[in-house]
């Protein structure tokens, strides 16, 4: 199964400091596309054998009634939109400086993908 590497700061508890991590995502797996300060889930539907392109589709987020505006996180429940077709997935490849983003896109825009599934709008705007 082919997967697509992406490039994850975690906090190791032993060293006591922020490292830089290679994190397998597969299809079916959950990610999010970051733009500013908000965060918007999809799911990875397809990958190149070459690991350096995916098609992804919007999910649906439902949040669990503890959420307010003034929030920038939100928790909920996440679900992959079926019904999408594949003419309707967003392409993300992956740059020179281990970013995923939007094909098309250029290297100066401020938007990416990134592991996991998150929703969140930032309240400041």
């Amino acid at each position: 199964m082919v997967a697509a590497l992406f490039r994850s700061r975690r906090f190791n508890d032993e060293k006591m400091e922020w490292e830089e991590v290679d994190e397998p995502v597969h299809v079916g797996d959950g990610v999010s596309y970051g733009i500013g300060g908000d965060a918007y889930p999809y799911t990875v539907r397809k990958i190149s054998p070459s690991g350096k392109t995916v098609w992804c589709s919007r999910d649906d987020f439902k949040g669990d009634g503890n959420n307010t505006y003034a929030e920038a996180t939100k928790s909920g429940t996440f679900t992959p939109r079926d019904e999408d077709r594949p003419d309707c997935w967003r392409v993300f490849t992956k740059r020179k400086d281990g970013r995923w983003r939007q094909k098309g896109d250029s290297i100066r825009s401020a938007g990416h993908l990134f592991a996991g599934r998150v929703y969140r709008q930032d309240p400041h705007f």
